[in-house]
């Protein structure tokens, strides 16, 4: 009777590996699933390396395939939805001001007499070198990142707009933004100064 006890336990035993082996198992593939979790992406409108930046001075460059120009821009936004930015060409003394409130542009320019405040579409912000909706780029220096973008590797992200790809690229240590219209091939570089 003993003996029977001693090989049905043996039995048991030898029954008992393969569980033990599939335990062991699902408990690594849960482990090496987690942490696969752990370092995808962050999601779209995450949270970017960029800023905050509420309020700075600084220069804008912007080249585009005819011509190139900088100016100085001094910005102001506490919250996307609403800012105030203003342009100086010092070379020609053209001082263009422009705030927004939710989606109404107003945009001051010095050199128009006809139309000195005016309100203003998206579109004819590219003329002055402004290749994304104010909000927008006031979100990205907030450091938060519009859902659109995604990343393209440390520092860069791209968005699909229109059928153009708009390229992102941050240099924390120069304190640079450059935004880069590939189709167009314009490109505006903001260099961010003092507070």
């Amino acid at each position: 009777m003993a003996r029977t006890r001693i090989c049905c336990a043996g039995r048991s035993n030898r029954a008992s590996e393969p569980l033990r082996f599939l335990r062991l198992f699902l408990t690594l593939a849960m482990l090496a699933w987690l942490a696969g979790c752990a370092i995808q992406r962050p999601p779209a409108g995450a949270v970017s390396s960029i800023g905050p930046y509420p309020s700075f001075s600084g220069r804008l460059i912007v080249m585009q395939p005819v011509r190139r120009w900088q100016v100085q821009i001094d910005w102001r936004a506490a919250t996307p939805s609403e800012g105030w930015l203003r342009l100086t060409h010092a070379a020609s003394g053209r001082i263009v001001v422009l705030t927004w409130h939710g989606s109404t542009l107003h945009l001051n320019d010095n050199q128009d007499p006809t139309h000195p405040d005016r309100i203003v579409s998206e579109a004819t912000l590219a003329d002055y070198g402004i290749v994304l909706p104010p909000r927008e780029l006031a979100a990205i220096l907030l450091g938060r990142m519009p859902p659109q973008f995604r990343p393209a590797g440390p520092g860069h992200w791209e968005a699909h707009r229109h059928g153009d790809v708009i390229r992102i690229d941050w240099n924390a240590s120069a304190r640079r933004l450059t935004l880069t219209d590939l189709a167009r091939g314009n490109r505006a570089t903001l260099l961010i100064g003092n507070p």
